[in-house]
């Protein structure tokens, strides 16, 4: 109803359509648009206007385990094989899918090694090449290795390693690793070392959170100032 200029109302039928649409899915990796094999991947699932309890999923290729209200852990088994997650609600009583979502699954990418050591607040840190000081370097004990890309910080175990000397006729010198400690031998030629020379950590071994082991391409060159 509404009124005219003299006050009076009038009444006008209308009709409007509208469409009813059954409430989706929403399913997110937390840290990658792709879900890595082998490893605990984040996912988050929800769907709007249903109770995060009343939410349940499964996972095609692998294991799907919550781990709290909307978040889950999605551990595919096979690279280069899809995942499937689906998503049922019993918000209505009964079981009523919400949808399904396809994600790649992919190998972890390899690790870059690094050194743990403390810096000037006494916390741990991880040297990645440059420059080391002499007393730094009579510190250090060991080799780590980790994808840390700024959103993934996923570590590795380091296996082997050598460290590569360069004598004054610059014949180099490979010396091998404790497992992933240094060994005496390198910790000695550490000590005898002098300012300017520099070195090489190379041939790292590790095996990642995937049970992969890999030989990584990457070294990594220290300069001692």
């Amino acid at each position: 109803q509404t009124t005219n200029g003299n006050g009076d109302l009038i009444r006008r039928d209308f009709s409007q359509k509208y469409t009813v649409v059954d409430p989706s899915a929403t399913v997110s990796a937390d840290l990658m648009n792709m879900l890595y094999a082998g490893y605990s991947n984040p996912i988050s699932i929800s769907v709007p206007g249903v109770p995060l309890n009343k939410i349940s999923a499964t996972m095609s290729g692998g294991s799907l385990t919550p781990t709290g209200p909307g978040k889950y852990i999605a551990r595919p088994t096979k690279v280069g094989e899809n995942a499937v997650i689906t998503v049922t609600s019993t918000n209505t009583g009964r079981p009523q899918q919400m949808g399904q979502f396809t994600f790649r699954v992919r190998k972890l990418p390899d690790p870059a090694p690094y050194i743990p050591f403390k810096d000037d607040h006494g916390n741990t840190d991880r040297f990645k090449g440059g420059f080391m000081s002499l007393q730094q370097l009579a510190n250090i004990e060991s080799v780590g290795a980790a994808v840390d890309d700024g959103i993934l910080d996923i570590g590795f175990k380091v296996i082997s390693f050598e460290v590569v000397f360069f004598d004054n006729m610059g014949n180099a010198m490979p010396m091998a690793s404790d497992g992933d400690r240094f060994s005496a031998r390198q910790k000695d030629t550490f000590r005898k070392l002098r300012r300017n020379r520099r070195f090489y950590i190379s041939d790292v071994v590790a095996i990642g959170p995937d049970g992969i082991q890999r030989k990584l391409n990457t070294s990594m060159e220290i300069k001692v100032k």
